[in-house]
C-alpha cells in the first residue's frame, strides 16, 4: 500500500502528457478504434510506470513529484565559515556605527 500511495500523484502527472502525446501519434494511424484504444491505454500505463521508476531514483526528481525518500539526506554543515558570518553579522547589527 505504501508503493501505491507514493505513486499515485506521479503517475497521476505522468500518464497526462503520455495519453496525450501517444493519442497524437495513434491518431495518424489508419487502424480500427478498438486498437487504437488498446494502444493507448497499454502504451499509457506502461510509459507511465517506467516513468515513476525512472522518476524515483533522483533526488531531483524525487523532490519534483513529491515522493519521499528511503534514506535520511544529510544536512548540509556550514562549519567554521558560518560562525565567522554569524560573528561579524551580529557585531554590524548590534552597533552599525562603530
Amino acid at each position: 500500500m505504501a508503493y501505491a500511495d507514493q505513486t499515485a500523484y506521479p503517475f497521476y502527472i505522468l500518464h497526462q502528457a503520455l495519453a496525450a502525446i501517444i493519442a497524437y501519434f495513434i491518431y495518424q494511424i489508419p487502424i480500427g478504434m478498438f486498437i487504437k484504444f488498446v494502444i493507448l491505454t497499454l502504451g499509457t500505463f506502461l510509459d507511465s510506470h517506467v516513468g515513476f521508476e525512472q522518476v524515483k531514483r533522483t533526488a531531483l526528481t524525487r523532490s519534483l513529484f513529491e515522493i519521499e525518500s528511503k534514506y535520511k539526506v544529510p544536512q548540509w554543515k556550514a562549519g567554521p565559515a558560518l560562525a565567522i558570518f554569524k560573528r561579524k553579522a551580529q557585531k554590524f547589527f548590534s552597533d552599525p556605527l562603530a
